[in-house]
C-alpha cells in the first residue's frame, strides 16, 4: 500500500501505510514467535501442534502485555490474575 500511495503522488499517505506495515511487522515478531519451538507460531503443523502454539504465545506474550504484567513469571502473573 504504502508503494502504491507513492506512485500516486501521495507521500504522506505512502509514509503512514509505511508506519503501519512496520508496527504490524514488530507486533507479529513479538507476538507469536516461540522461543522454545523456534519459530512462528502458525498452522504449518498438526492441529494439535498449531493450538499448543498459540496458546503458548498468548501465555507467553500477549495476555501479559494485555494486563500490563510483562516482565513477571508465570507464579507471579496466577496471583494477579487471582487478583491474590
Amino acid at each position: 500500500m504504502s508503494q502504491a500511495a507513492a506512485v500516486l503522488n501521495e507521500p504522506d499517505l505512502s509514509k503512514d501505510f509505511a508506519s503501519k506495515a512496520e508496527q504490524l511487522k514488530e507486533k507479529i515478531n513479538e507476538d507469536w514467535w516461540s522461543l522454545s519451538e523456534k519459530r512462528f507460531a502458525d498452522f504449518i503443523s498438526d492441529q494439535q501442534k498449531a493450538v499448543q502454539l498459540i496458546d503458548m504465545a498468548l501465555q507467553e506474550r500477549v495476555i501479559p502485555k494485555r494486563m500490563g504484567t510483562e516482565g513477571t513469571n508465570n507464579l507471579e502473573r496466577a496471583d494477579i490474575e487471582r487478583g491474590a
